[in-house]
């Protein structure tokens, strides 16, 4: 059997020649630090590891340590598969290393050493290599690279592409001296060694295998050339680019803006010079109604200074006849006073008494003389009697004469008194009646002044508002919106029929779109078609198709008909023809004949024929796919066409509407201007009668109260004169009676006299004597009577004061003055009514003039108003730079406020729409740098710096050039695009492979964990590999990004859609392109046990310890590594050197059973353990012991050495011995 068979160690760490020998199961026993672990890291260097990877990082290196001199080797005696033995030999570089020789020969001490007076000497590296050729052995190159002699020893080239000298040379190397046969390999079986051999980390090595596994299946591994950067960037260019259709819409939709603007800027241009013959005449119409103002001033402060004069004039007339009057009213109210007062002093009974005074002194006198008489009667005689009666009767008559006289006087002067009353109260009755007369004619003729002026104003309201100005205005508005209306009408009708057009153009790019769709599918399924078929011819290398091609010619005939068409591109099958081929499978044959070849298998000629026809198809649709971008751009250049001009009709639709609204609105406002003209008039002429009207109710009523007055104060001054005349007729009623009443008393006393005179004689008749008492009562009379006389005479002056007053102020002054206060009274009245009169007539003028001024001032404001709007608007057209395109207007277009409205909303219009088209640019300027190569943004930038100014109609075409130049690249950019998914597609297709084959080699490896090594309270044990493919943060956006970039090559469309990107996007963002991939990353191994009923997942090296004992999980990893150790070694009859460390610290019986479990699977093992004296050794076949040399304490010896039996195994085996003797 194929293995190592000993390890030749000449002057190495250990001085001399140090030979192990390892043909079956060796153990080197010694103390700690003696050496043992040493000579086991020697072993995994066999298979090819590293020889400095064996050495901890601590101490040297591998040939600093193992090959110290020149003179050091290391030789490895091996027989191969093939049966002989060879070896192969490491030496030291010179300039330090280690260097790999293959020698044809077993090992034998003489070819390098020598025998001097010192000892067996090591021979020089040339000396060495001569001597073996000299001798006829075959010896190799040496090999400076331990990859180089691991590709040998395991006759594993896979690392090796094509057929290079070198590789032809370490092929005829690896005939010669591999351990296995040429048809066979063991690739990385030094893994599985030093994973035996590490104390640590195990999991990890095991790991490490199982890459080794995958790679020697012929799995590959994944590898992408994208670049980040690079690939971002393109999705950022792509993006631009993809942005390319809506920018075409934008800048279309900008372009109709910029038109709009032309035709804004048009109509500003045809509007600028209607605008400054308007600024002109409302210029001049302000200067005008500033005329017509100050002239209506001024004619109203003539009126106002002439009303001012006329108001002063008739106050100061008023304030004259005022002050009569209150002079006139005061007087009569003095002489009322005065006559009340003397009425109070009862003048009357005064002038009575006064006019009573001769007859009260010719009663005194007779008192007197009476009381003479009856003083002097005793002595008189009757004669003196007689003469005093006479004298009696004479003035009795005399009084009687005086006082009739009186009476009759006073009845003639009562009658002339009542006549003179009588022709007072006439003439006042006739002076009331002429002034009432005069009164009632004047207002009679102001009420019917009123009333023509009621008619007349009634008459008005009937009559329509109105006028014929504004009837011809009416028309020729209605005129003006039935012209707009119908040129409405025919641009709707132009604009429909261009949208018909459009949306047939429109229908037809459509199916020209679509059409492209279908022969882009087509030649996409060309191009796959003709993949297949070039696949199909040059397999790639490694397939099975391929070594079917090139080592079973006309397999299409018989294997190729029953085949599953996904192994024949599968790498791991390793495909191997059988020596007794026959063409039944499995022990069953078929009639091949009756089958078909399939398209996936098709013979030479075949094949060629189909490559051939899927070039002709592709071609053709390469060819169609031409044809229809042409006709595609033809039918866009089309719809675009019928686009810009159904956008000229819609322009032109939309001027005939807003000409339409204009027309309506300037109807509108002609409409309200007429109805509130009309309804001014009429609320004027409403307002106008009803002043009137309410004049009229005015004047009637200062008519009654006009007659009212004048009917008071000529009944009050009739009450007056009737009262006068009566109290002068009570006076004179009074003076009669009077005088009636002195009659009677003369008469009275007269007889009293003479009764007392009759008596008092009849009693000086009888007596002769005076009565004392009758003559004291006659003295008390006259008394009396003379007191009455003095008191009456004492106010003389007063009656007399009385009489004139009464004479002149009451009979003459009095009168007049009546008169006068109702000749003032009326005059008052009269001025009063003047002033309102006048104060009306000048606040219905200054109303007049107020109106006059307030519409003028509306008028001015108005023109004012359209002066101060024309002047921004005026500088804003000088201001703006806009070209004239069409003529100017024959006429202007309705009056100038709807010019200036007209102006207004174009300037407006034109901010918004050029503020819209700015913004637009912007936005589509932003959208195209986003993303964008710093090439085009500098171009872009460049070109901005060459225009005139940033007006977005200059920017509107530098735009439309970029979007050019984009469109240009946009087919260069794609086919970059799918470039770079084809690879990355590529790469998912070798990740998914992958992690469908890390499932597979799961369950092979599961099957391969036998029971060859059973342990106790294990009862189930598997191995699963776990993929971490699905646990990579990219993974999941690859495969969205796989099936995003099948359905854009499927669905025939040219640019790919959002969600293609965004997955792109995701999937570099997470992936490095610098980024190593190994199979160890991609896996992930888990021991699945059952301990003691307890189910474990074990993961790693430090679950692995925590699960059990320290060699119960030595042992677990011992029956995965026995699966491993079958899986690498594959066919190969070899057995493989297991260097278990420190394998004496395990139960004996968990090693005997770990001895069988090796023994079964031809696995030899080099252990290690200090205890020489171990029951263990018996296991072994070869014993070695490390102990100091006794020449040289401070070198270590290796030598062979037999176990030492304990005292009862020597017992047993002496009685042994005897029993067989």
């Amino acid at each position: 059997m194929a293995h190592l068979l000993r390890i030749v160690m000449i002057h190495g760490h250990l001085s001399g020649v140090v030979e192990l020998n390892v043909d079956g199961h060796t153990n080197i026993c010694g103390t700690n630090a003696s050496g043992k672990t040493t000579l086991q890291r020697l072993v995994p260097v066999f298979y090819g590891e590293l020889p400095n990877k064996v050495v901890p990082k601590t101490r040297m290196k591998f040939d600093a340590f193992y090959l110290p001199t020149r003179q050091s080797y290391l030789v490895y005696e091996y027989r191969r598969e093939a049966g002989n033995v060879c070896q192969v030999v490491l030496t030291r570089k010179q300039e330090g290393g280690v260097e790999y020789r293959f020698v044809g020969a077993p090992y034998r001490p003489e070819d390098y050493l020598i025998e001097t007076e010192k000892g067996p000497l090591a021979l020089e590296y040339p000396q060495w290599s001569s001597g073996l050729r000299r001798s006829g052995i075959a010896v190799s190159s040496k090999l400076g690279a331990t990859s180089e002699f691991r590709s040998v020893i395991q006759n594993d080239f896979t690392q090796l592409h094509g057929n290079s000298r070198d590789g032809l040379k370490l092929r005829q190397i690896a005939a010669q001296f591999s351990l296995v046969n040429p048809e066979r390999r063991i690739r990385h079986i030094e893994k599985l060694v030093s994973a035996v051999h590490a104390k640590e980390g195990k999991m990890d090595t095991l790991k490490t295998m199982l890459a080794a596994i995958f790679e020697e299946d012929g799995v590959e591994l994944p590898v992408t050339r994208i670049r980040s950067a690079k690939a971002r960037e393109w999705i950022a260019q792509m993006r631009q680019s993809m942005r390319l259709e809506p920018l075409q819409a934008s800048l279309t939709k900008l372009g109709g803006i910029d038109r709009e603007l032309a035709q804004l800027e048009t109509t500003l241009w045809q509007l600028k010079p209607q605008l400054s013959a308007d600024h002109q005449q409302a210029e001049q119409r302000t200067a005008d109604l500033d005329g017509e103002l100050n002239r209506h001033q001024r004619e109203f402060q003539q009126r106002e200074n002439a009303y001012t004069q006329q108001r002063d004039e008739l106050n100061d007339r008023h304030s004259e006849v005022a002050s009569d009057l209150q002079h006139t009213q005061r007087r009569l109210n003095d002489l009322q006073t005065q006559f009340e007062h003397y009425a109070d002093a009862d003048m009357t009974g005064l002038e009575r008494d006064i006019n009573a005074l001769p007859q009260w002194r010719e009663q005194r006198d007779q008192l007197q003389k009476h009381l003479q008489v009856m003083q002097d009667a005793v002595k008189e005689s009757q004669a003196r009697l007689d003469g005093r009666l006479r004298e009696l009767s004479e003035a009795l008559a005399r009084q009687t004469q005086e006082n009739q006289e009186l009476i009759d006087a006073l009845v003639e002067e009562k009658a002339q008194r009542r006549e003179q009353q009588w022709q007072a109260e006439q003439q006042h009755n006739e002076r009331y009646q002429q002034e009432r007369q005069r009164l009632e004619g004047e207002y009679q003729a102001q009420l019917e002044l009123g009333v023509e002026q009621l008619a007349e104003l009634k008459a008005q309201l009937a009559m329509p508002t109105q006028t014929v100005e504004e009837a011809q205005e009416a028309e020729l508005a209605q005129a003006r919106l039935d012209q707009t209306q119908q040129e409405r009408s025919a641009a709707a009708a132009t604009l429909e029929a261009l949208r018909r057009e459009l949306e047939s153009h429109k229908r037809e790019r459509d199916a020209a779109e679509q059409q492209l769709v279908q022969c882009r599918q087509q030649r996409e399924r060309a191009e796959q078609h003709c993949y297949a078929l070039y696949q199909q011819r040059d397999p790639e290398q490694g397939s099975l198709r391929h070594f079917l091609r090139y080592h079973r010619p006309g397999w299409e005939q018989q294997l190729g008909k029953v085949i599953a068409p996904e192994l024949l591109e599968r790498r791991d099958l390793a495909p191997q023809l059988a020596e007794d081929a026959s063409d039944d499978l499995f022990g069953l044959a078929l009639d091949l004949s009756a089958i078909a070849l399939p398209d996936y298998a098709q013979d030479e000629a075949s094949l060629l024929a189909a490559i051939e026809e899927a070039d002709g198809a592709k071609q053709r649709a390469q060819t169609e796919c031409v044809a229809a971008e042409k006709a595609l751009k033809q039918y866009n250049e089309r719809v675009q066409q019928a686009d810009e001009a159904q956008d000229q009709a819609r322009m032109g639709y939309q001027r005939a509407e807003q000409e339409v609204e204009y027309a309506l609105e300037a109807r509108r406002q002609q409409q309200e201007r007429h109805t509130k003209r009309q309804q001014a008039r009429r609320a004027e002429h409403q307002a106008a009668l009803t002043r009137q009207e309410q004049a009229q109710a005015e004047l009637r009523e200062e008519k009654r109260q006009a007659l009212a007055e004048l009917a008071e104060t000529h009944q009050g001054q009739l009450l007056e004169l009737k009262a006068d005349a009566q109290s002068q007729l009570d006076s004179l009623d009074a003076q009669l009676r009077q005088y009636k009443q002195q009659l009677s008393d003369a008469n009275a006393e007269h007889q009293r006299q003479r009764s007392e005179l009759e008596a008092a004689f009849s009693q000086e008749l009888a007596e002769q004597g005076v009565d004392p008492a009758q003559l004291q009562e006659t003295k008390k009379r006259l008394e009396q009577q003379s007191e009455r006389i003095r008191k009456i005479a004492a106010r003389q002056e007063e009656l007399t004061d009385y009489q004139r007053f009464m004479r002149v102020e009451w009979s003459q002054h009095k009168p007049q003055l009546v008169a006068q206060e109702a000749e003032l009274v009326q005059l008052d009245q009269q001025l009063k009514r003047e002033k309102a009169r006048l104060k009306n007539d000048f606040h219905a003028a200054r109303e007049a003039h107020q109106t006059a001024v307030n519409e003028l001032k509306i008028q001015r404001a108005n023109a004012h108003g359209s002066v101060e709007a024309l002047k921004p608007l005026l500088t804003q057209l000088e201001s703006l730079d806009i070209v004239a395109e069409s003529a100017p207007l024959a006429e202007a277009v309705g009056d100038m406020e709807e010019r200036i409205e007209r102006a207004r909303q174009a300037l407006t219009s034109r901010h918004q729409q050029l503020e819209q088209l700015r913004r637009g640019c912007l936005e589509v300027e932003s959208q195209l740098i986003k993303d964008a190569s710093s090439g085009f943004a500098d171009a872009l930038q460049s070109e901005r710096e060459k225009l005139p100014n940033d007006s977005p109609r200059l920017v509107l075409p530098l735009l439309r050039d970029m979007l050019k130049l984009l469109e240009d690249q946009q087919q260069q950019l794609i086919q970059e695009g799918r470039n770079l998914s084809d690879d990355l597609d590529k790469f998912f297709i070798v990740f998914r492979d992958l992690n469908r084959r890390i499932s597979a080699q799961s369950r092979r490896l599961s099957d391969e964990v036998a029971d060859d090594l059973r342990l106790e309270g294990i009862s189930k044990a598997e191995v699963r590999i776990q993929s971490t493919i699905d646990e990579l943060g990219f993974w999941e956006p690859l495969k969205l990004f796989a099936q995003r970039y099948k359905a854009w090559r499927e669905s025939g469309q040219m640019l790919p859609s959002d969600d293609y990107l965004n997955a792109l996007a995701d999937v570099v963002d997470l992936l490095r392109s610098d980024q190593q991939y190994s199979f160890e990353s991609l896996l992930r191994l888990e021991l699945h046990l059952n301990e003691g009923g307890t189910d474990l997942v074990i993961k790693n090296d430090r679950q692995l310890l925590e699960s059990s004992s320290h060699g119960m999980a030595y042992l677990i990893l011992c029956k995965f590594l026995l699966a491993f150790t079958r899986l690498l070694r594959g066919d190969a009859q070899i057995a493989i050197h297991w260097p278990i460390d420190e394998i004496g610290t395990l139960a004996y019986h968990n090693v005997e059973k770990l001895f069988d479990a090796c023994d079964s699977n031809r696995i030899h093992i080099v252990g290690a353990f200090p205890n020489p004296e171990s029951d263990v050794l018996l296991l072994f076949a070869n014993r070695y012991l490390i102990e100091r040399d006794p020449n040289q304490p401070n070198q270590r010896l290796l030598k062979r050495i037999e176990p030492r039996l304990s005292p009862l195994a020597q017992r047993i085996k002496e009685r042994q011995q005897e029993v067989t003797a």
